[in-house]
């Protein structure tokens, strides 16, 4: 969880991204805290610009439309998620953390964006779990 310094940028720049399987939930206090789906164990977070996700009326079928959206998020989402990160640092007061397991049960990534950062540091950490 982080404080924000300014929650209403922190909001409009929310409302420009697509981000499945992810929660950006801002409190009444201006904290931000990241919630990653239980059902969205993938090695990457993916967060793509609403204007750059395919509509469904360019589509015949909704098949189709699914697809393209897939592909995008797919092809784009990775780097899209860093792009929202920084974006989301000018907002930051302290740093945000968040942690993502990944498909495989010995493996998460931890993603730390620091206030008015214009990288996002990524550690991946392995632990082993017997079963």
């Amino acid at each position: 969880m982080a404080k924000l310094n300014d929650v209403e940028k922190a909001r409009a720049i929310l409302d420009t991204y697509e981000y499945p399987g992810v929660e950006f939930l801002i409190g009444g206090e201006g904290t931000l805290e990241v919630v990653v789906a239980k059902e969205k164990h993938t090695d990457w977070l993916a967060a793509v610009k609403k204007d750059r996700m395919p509509r469904r009326e360019q589509y015949a079928d909704e098949g189709s439309w699914k697809e393209s959206v897939n592909e995008v998020i797919f092809d784009t989402g990775e780097h899209g998620f860093d792009e929202l990160l920084i974006e989301l640092a000018a907002c930051l007061e302290t740093e945000l953390m968040i942690v993502s397991l990944t498909d495989e049960d010995w493996c998460a990534h931890a993603m730390r964006i620091k206030p008015g950062a214009t990288k996002v540091d990524y550690c991946k950490a392995w632990q082993m779990i017997r079963r």
